[in-house]
């Protein structure tokens, strides 16, 4: 698994603009890795929980923002498909999401290795 992660600026809003930090991140999978990600149907698998920025759900309330919730969240089917744009209120807060997505990403990396091969055989123990 290889991984690209590009901070940048953008500029959002027609009458006000507003300046968000944007997140891009690229991940290239190995074919053994598409593979594992196949076979166990893992695209729908959550790597990072995340909220949407506040200038972007200003207008939903906090009910919509529940039922929302899962659209945000970062998928390994997100990452298949190519660059994830995560946009962020402060550099700060791209600085955190950063941090926590090298290590969603060190995770992912983990989880997919252990399920490269179910257990097999017959295992016997007294407890």
């Amino acid at each position: 698994m290889q991984v690209s992660i590009e901070h940048r600026e953008a500029t959002s809003g027609l009458f006000k603009k507003v300046t968000l930090q944007e997140v891009a991140i690229t991940v290239q999978f190995t074919e053994e890795e598409r593979a594992i990600i196949k076979k166990h149907r893992l695209e729908q698998a959550i790597v990072l929980e995340r909220e949407p920025n506040a200038y972007r759900t200003k207008h939903l309330t906090q009910a919509e923002r529940i039922q929302l919730a899962d659209v945000f969240h970062l998928k390994v089917d997100s990452l298949l498909r190519g660059t994830d744009v995560y946009a962020c209120d402060t550099p700060l807060e791209a600085r955190q999401y950063d941090a926590n997505l090298k290590d969603a990403l060190r995770n992912l990396k983990a989880y997919l290795t252990e399920n490269v091969d179910a257990p097999a055989g017959v295992e016997t123990f007294e407890l």
